[in-house]
């Protein structure tokens, strides 16, 4: 019996792939793994230390921010016109920008998740203090199951804030301000 001929191809014989046992063990390894081993190279190595320094990520807080502002300014375009002076809080003005309203708080939601997990304190500052004040200035409704959007977002954003000790301002606590300790005058109106 004659040997086995390797396939030929246009280029001629087809070439094998090397082995390499050093990529299975890295490709069966988990996230944890390859970050420790990653860890170790850049204290042995500092020109390891210097490419990989190259590579940490920064967040984009000024996009970030800028599609949060439109999300946030849909919401007051969107709003109906205010025929006879009745406002804009009834519940066919709600009706008319709730999609917008959701889907405000979904990227604010999404980008404060972003800018937490980054553990960059100065961007997450900014963040909070210029998401807070376009929260505070969301419209308000009459009816309150309205606003819970906004009661919800308002308190995740303080949650943050309290997680990196960032005061976001006047009105940023609401345990500390209720009606008794206003010295009686939401009893006496």
């Amino acid at each position: 019996m004659a040997p086995k001929r390797a396939a030929a191809s246009a280029d001629g014989p087809r070439a094998k792939a090397p082995k390499m046992p050093q990529l299975k063990t890295l490709t069966s390894s988990n996230k944890e793994e390859l970050v420790k081993l990653i860890g170790v190279l850049c204290r042995k190595f500092p020109e390891v230390r210097r490419e990989v320094q190259g590579f940490s990520p920064t967040v984009p807080l000024e996009a970030m921010l800028k599609e949060i502002q439109r999300a946030a300014a849909m919401i007051n375009k969107k709003l109906p016109w205010d025929r006879y002076g009745r406002g804009n809080g009834d519940t066919y003005a709600y009706n008319r920008v709730r999609s917008f309203i959701s889907a405000f708080g979904k990227v604010l939601q999404a980008h404060l998740k972003t800018v937490e997990v980054s553990g960059q304190e100065d961007k997450i500052e900014e963040f909070l203090h210029t998401c807070y004040s376009l929260v505070l200035d969301m419209h308000t409704f009459n009816d309150p199951k309205h606003n819970g959007t906004q009661s919800r977002l308002k308190t995740s954003l303080e949650k943050v804030a309290k997680k990196y000790d960032v005061q976001l301002g006047e009105g940023s606590d609401i345990s500390d301000t209720d009606d008794a300790s206003q010295g009686g005058l939401a009893l006496d109106a």
